[in-house]
C-alpha cells in the first residue's frame, strides 16, 4: 500500500519482516474470539471524533525478538460507523501489533500498542488528519510540459502517492496530503529533483501553479582529501531523477581535484561521491564517500571533502577458543565511538548455511563501536575500533552462547 506513515516505515525498515499471505477470509471480521486469539477491534475517526466509514484497514503484528522478529499482516475494513474488528492468533503479536488505516481524503492513520497496553474490552481508537490534493502543471523553459515527471507528498520519513503529469503537464495528486507543512517531490527526466515547499492551509485543494525547470546552469568545485589536498579520479554523481532515457549524471575530478557538471536546471542539488566505484591517485585505488547538499546551480566554489571507505569483516568467534562459531541469523550495527547503543541494530545477515561472518563499509580515520546480536548468544560488542587508513580489515567479535 502506498504511503506509510512515519512510525510504520520505521518499523518495517528496522526489523525482518515475514508477512503473511492475505487470503480471501483475511478480509472477513469474526465476531466471537477463540481461545487462542487476541480480538482486535477498535474504531477509525476524524479529528473530530466522527467516524470514517469504509476506511482501509490494515494489521500487522509481531512475535519474537530480535533478530528472529516475526511479522503478520492482515486487512479489514471500517463500516459505515468506522467501527472495525479482526481476530489475530495470540501467538502472532507477543510483542504488540499496530494499526494502519487509510481513506480518501485523509491522511493515513497509525498506531501501535504493546501486549500490555491493549485492553480487548476497550480497543483501539485511531485518529486520521483530514487531507487535501495538490495541483499544478511542470514545463520546461520554453512552456512545454515535460513528459514522464512524476510528483510525490514529502511529508514524513518518505514520500508517497505518486503521481504522473499527463500530456500537457498537469498533475493533481490523491486527497492524501496533510493540511500540515509539507513538500511537493518534483522528478523531471533529466533535470534535478526538485522539493517544493507547501505551506500548512485548512483547505480541499492546493494549486502550486508552473513549475519551470530550466536548463544550460553549471556546478563546479574540487574534491579533497580530510587534509585538505587535491583528490584526483573521484567519481561523482549528480542527484537528479534516473529513467530509462536519462540517467544520473556523472564525471571524474581531475588530477587537480575539479570537477564540473553542466546543463542543469536552476535547482538546488546534491553532488555525492560514487561509492560503488573506486577512485583516488594511480596504484592506491580506494572507495571513497563524501557529498554536497542543498549546493545551488551557478556555484563554482564546491568543496567535497571525500574521506576513504574501509571493507570490515566481522568474524564471529568463541571468545575461548576464537573458533568461528555459526550464527546463522543476526543483526549488527556499527556507529561512531561513543554514541548510543540504537535498540535496533539496522543492518542484518542469514544464511541456509554457517554465518560465521559478514562485511560493512567504514569511513577511515574514525573510530568505532560494534554490536552484533543473534539469538542463543549473548550482545557481541567490540568497542574503539580504530579504521586507519587501509582497504580492509578483519574483525573479531566475541559471541558467548546464551544460559
Amino acid at each position: 500500500m502506498p504511503g506509510r506513515s512515519e512510525a510504520l516505515a520505521s518499523a518495517v525498515v528496522d526489523a525482518p519482516t515475514t508477512t503473511a499471505p492475505t487470503t480471501a477470509s483475511d478480509e472477513q471480521s469474526e465476531p466471537v474470539a477463540a481461545l487462542d486469539s487476541i480480538r482486535i477491534h477498535g474504531r477509525v475517526v476524524d479529528d473530530v471524533g466522527r467516524g470514517v466509514a469504509g476506511a482501509k484497514v490494515e494489521i500487522r503484528a509481531w512475535s519474537g525478538a530480535e533478530p528472529d522478529v516475526r511479522w503478520f499482516t492482515t486487512r479489514t475494513g471500517a463500516d459505515a460507523a468506522g467501527f472495525f474488528e479482526k481476530l489475530v492468533d495470540t501467538e502472532r503479536a507477543t510483542m504488540g501489533f499496530g494499526v494502519e488505516t487509510s481513506a480518501d481524503g485523509f491522511v493515513e492513520g497509525w498506531r501501535a500498542v504493546k501486549p500490555d497496553e491493549y485492553d480487548p474490552s476497550q480497543g483501539i481508537e485511531v485518529v486520521m488528519e483530514p487531507a487535501r490534493a495538490i495541483s499544478g502543471r511542470v514545463i520546461d523553459a520554453d512552456a512545454r510540459p515535460i513528459p514522464g515527471t512524476a510528483v510525490q507528498l514529502w511529508y514524513g520519513s518518505e514520500s508517497t502517492w505518486p503521481t504522473t503529469v499527463d500530456e500537457d503537464g498537469r498533475f493533481r495528486t490523491p486527497s492524501r496530503a496533510p493540511r500540515r507543512a509539507l513538500e511537493l517531490v518534483v522528478e523531471a527526466p533529466g533535470f534535478a529533483r526538485r522539493l517544493i515547499p507547501i505551506a500548512a492551509a485548512d483547505e480541499d485543494i492546493h494549486d502550486v501553479g508552473e513549475i519551470v525547470f530550466h536548463r544550460g546552469g553549471q556546478v563546479s568545485g574540487v574534491v579533497v582529501d580530510v587534509d585538505g589536498r587535491p583528490l584526483g579520479d573521484i567519481p561523482l554523481e549528480l542527484a537528479v531523477v534516473t529513467t530509462r532515457t536519462a540517467s544520473a549524471p556523472t564525471c571524474r575530478s581531475d588530477s587537480a581535484g575539479r570537477f564540473a557538471f553542466d546543463g542543469l536546471g536552476g535547482d538546488v542539488v546534491t553532488i555525492s561521491v560514487d561509492g560503488s566505484q573506486r577512485g583516488g591517485p594511480p596504484g592506491a585505488w580506494r572507495y571513497f564517500r563524501g557529498s554536497a547538499t542543498d549546493v545551488e546551480t551557478g556555484r563554482t566554489d564546491v568543496r567535497i571533502v571525500a574521506r576513504a571507505s574501509a571493507t570490515l569483516t566481522l568474524r564471529f568467534v568463541d571468545p575461548a577458543t576464537n573458533a568461528l562459531v555459526d550464527l546463522r541469523r543476526a543483526t549488527y550495527g556499527l556507529r561512531l565511538e561513543g554514541t548510543p547503543e540504537p535498540e535496533r541494530l539496522g543492518q542484518g545477515a542469514s544464511s541456509s548455511g554457517a554465518l560465521t561472518s559478514t562485511t560493512l563499509s567504514a569511513e577511515c580515520g574514525r573510530r568505532y563501536d560494534v554490536t552484533v546480536r543473534a539469538a542463543g548468544f549473548e550482545d557481541g560488542h567490540v568497542n574503539g575500533i580504530d579504521v586507519g587508513d587501509v582497504a580492509k580489515m578483519t574483525i573479531n567479535v566475541p559471541m558467548r552462547r546464551a544460559n
